[in-house]
């Protein structure tokens, strides 16, 4: 087969075949280091399609497909989107890759992907329906996007208002919210936290190192008493109420991170302030996101007289960097009100 793809389509070639022309085409122009990246990562997608008896056609298919990966709440199902949704949320959830490999991976692929589409081998292009920003939280750890023009904190009425908007199962997806509003945690970490981690008594949470930032967190008495409901009552409601995870599903051990931002997204679906934005990115998303709830959070410690040392243990911020940007929203917030109180 020739290094270049000439009116081909899936039914004459393999996805070694179709890879093979994807790096011979790029060898000039690409650095060894890449294209090993470019081999790696396809292997991998190779891997996930034998183990669910996919294979490259089911790529040509919009919302169509069922993989009955367990992480998924409800089980099998149709793809929201298409493969790609498929695979990203089984390298995040599935196999717990680090955020970095799903980027890396996912950048890889679409490259791939991309150039199938324009050598005519697939006729839809499932990248353009993806935004990775679902899966991970991309763009939104450290400073690149924390303090991006996309930066939205949430507000108190915000908060208010998205918990009489929660999807169902409504009693849990509040719960959710109001850990996240609390606590200030990544939607991640929530979705790793084991039952046993949560002490009632000392209303503490320990949050697992996800993201290497194993920590405590604390919660309000109205927040235990709902998490105490939750444990003891409504969370034996399930099947899977043997799970070791805090927070299981229908039909799965744990949460996936990808459904608590569609939880978000849901509940800030009616907000007046809820309208699409342009990450650093150039991904489109919802102007209020689990990272609001993170944004939000610090802006009210740090608006309560919180020391900026204990919010960076809080946030599990790797840098003292990161933490101190916060403080630009507050000195901004600061002077915004001196004005308002001085006649401007």
């Amino acid at each position: 087969m020739n290094s270049e793809v000439e009116n081909i389509n899936l039914d004459d070639a393999t996805l070694e075949d179709l890879k093979t022309a994807f790096i011979n085409g790029r060898r000039a122009t690409k650095a060894p280091k890449t294209i090993a990246g470019y081999k790696h990562n396809i292997d991998r997608f190779n891997d996930f399609l034998d183990e669910y008896d996919m294979d490259l056609r089911d790529l040509d298919r919009k919302s169509d497909i069922v993989v009955p990966l367990p992480s998924l709440e409800g089980g099998s199902r149709l793809s929201d989107l298409n493969l790609l949704d498929y695979y990203l949320t089984w390298m995040n959830d599935e196999e717990d890759y680090a955020e970095s490999t799903v980027r890396s991976g996912f950048g890889s692929l679409r490259a791939f992907i991309n150039y199938l589409y324009e050598k005519g081998v697939i006729e839809y292009n499932p990248v353009n329906d993806i935004k990775l920003g679902d899966y991970i939280d991309y763009d939104s750890t450290e400073q690149k996007e924390e303090f991006s023009e996309s930066y939205v904190a949430i507000t108190d009425e915000e908060h208010k208002e998205m918990l009489n908007n929660v999807p169902n199962p409504v009693f849990r997806n509040k719960l959710i919210l109001n850990i996240l509003n609390e606590t200030g945690i990544r939607r991640k970490e929530l979705a790793y936290i084991e039952k046993d981690e949560v002490y009632l008594d000392e209303r503490r949470i320990h949050i697992p190192d996800v993201k290497g930032a194993e920590r405590n967190v604390w919660f309000s008495n109205s927040l235990r008493t709902n998490l105490e409901i939750w444990i003891d009552v409504k969370r034996k409601a399930y099947t899977t109420s043997n799970s070791k995870y805090l927070f299981n599903t229908t039909r799965s051990e744990r949460i996936s991170p990808k459904r608590v931002g569609q939880i978000v997204k849901l509940a800030a679906e009616d907000l007046d302030t809820q309208k699409t934005m342009k990450t650093q990115s150039g991904q489109v998303r919802g102007r209020i996101s689990t990272h609001s709830y993170r944004h939000g959070f610090a802006e009210r410690f740090l608006g309560n007289n919180g020391d900026i040392y204990a919010l960076k243990t809080l946030l599990g911020h790797s840098s003292m960097s990161q933490t101190e940007k916060y403080l630009e929203s507050e000195k901004r917030e600061y002077l915004r009100k001196q004005m308002m109180d001085n006649g401007f």
